[in-house]
């Protein structure tokens, strides 16, 4: 039980970084995925017919699209303020998220129900916090140069 107390004291900053991997995905990336499906059925039409034509407009729109991305992503830098502020509210959040999971544990009756759903409140709170208000501004963008 005491091991318990210590994984809900992480719980803010492990549902963060779950999500970040659920939204992009470990296989490359719902685009990447999408463009893979649709190359491997354009590889089994016959070149010459107009859904070989349609296939191969569609997967030059979808690589287009991908390349924009993907050179959207390497111009990005981490803003260390935002990240040092994220760090401190999801360190923060856990241990006041400790703290209320330990004083429920102690109590009972109404006052353990209360504590309770303040945990859970301020937990979600505090994950809600960082999806939203913080991870969206976590990078900062370098401008597009264009060398010719």
């Amino acid at each position: 039980m005491n091991n318990l107390s210590v994984f809900i004291g992480i719980l803010p900053g492990s549902l963060v970084v779950l999500r970040s991997f659920i939204v992009e995905g470990l296989g490359g990336g719902r685009d990447f995925r999408r463009i893979k499906r649709h190359a491997e059925l354009r590889s089994k039409l016959s070149t010459g017919t107009k859904a070989a034509e349609n296939m191969d407009s569609l997967l030059e729109i979808e690589i287009k699209k991908y390349k924009e991305r993907i050179s959207h992503k390497i111009r990005r830098r981490i803003n260390k303020t935002n990240f040092i502020l994220i760090f401190i509210i999801a360190i923060g959040g856990g241990g006041i998220s400790y703290l209320l999971f330990i004083q429920a544990q102690k109590f009972t009756g109404i006052f353990s129900v209360i504590l309770w759903i303040l945990f859970w409140v301020f937990t979600g709170f505090i994950v809600l916090l960082i999806t939203v208000g913080g991870l969206p501004q976590l990078f900062d963008y370098e401008e597009k140069t264009d060398s010719k």
